[in-house]
């Protein structure tokens, strides 16, 4: 997340840049490319953000299923034996 953010914010950066270079400069060629720049910032902020998939750490770190409609049962395994384990460590 703090990646995508900082890309998106260097974008925004440079994006308000090339719009303070437009609307200050004299010459009409440098407007023209400063819009260039501008446009172009603009669609590599939309890219970036886009393209940010936020249940894309959460599956790297813990082994969820692929498909949301399957049930993920190592959870369940993994709360079972530690109850059994509780249990029995009570008993003694």
């Amino acid at each position: 997340m703090e990646s995508v953010l900082g890309r998106v914010g260097l974008w925004f950066g440079v994006l308000l840049l090339a719009v303070v270079a437009i609307a200050t400069t004299q010459d009409a060629g440098f407007a023209v490319h400063a819009t260039i720049v501008a446009v172009a910032a603009f669609g590599l902020i939309w890219a970036t953000a886009g393209s940010y998939d936020p249940m894309a750490r959460a599956q790297s770190l813990f082994r969820m299923p692929d498909a949301p409609s399957r049930y993920d049962d190592e959870v369940i395994r993994w709360g079972v034996l530690a109850t059994i384990f509780w249990g029995i460590a009570g008993l003694l």
